[in-house]
């Protein structure tokens, strides 16, 4: 039965992290983060990018990364970036979304 945390989160527009309906497409839920991978292609080859979120008190934060990785194939590339995702958390944590 949802509480009332859910009821002003779902008021206020904010998305839970590990429900997979509430995540842009293709988006993974990592912990209390949302990894979402982003297709970007340079020089015939994909790169490895993507958007890390996660729901703060005052709202979402995010943090936007890029890596020199090249992959020939997008969905390899789109998987590579949440790999990626998950060690930038494991790495930084909250730190990440303080970086400007």
């Amino acid at each position: 039965m949802p509480g009332l945390g859910d009821l002003f989160r779902g008021l206020m527009g904010a998305r839970d992290p590990q429900n997979k309906d509430d995540m842009p497409p293709g988006a993974e839920p990592y912990y209390e983060y949302t990894i979402e991978p982003v297709d970007m292609k340079e020089g015939g080859h994909w790169l490895t990018a993507g958007i890390i979120r996660k729901e703060f008190e005052d709202g979402t934060r995010e943090h936007h990364f890029v890596r020199g990785d090249r992959h020939g194939d997008k969905v390899i590339a789109r998987g590579f970036s949440v790999t990626k995702g998950q060690q930038i958390i494991d790495l930084e944590g909250d730190r990440l979304f303080d970086q400007k």
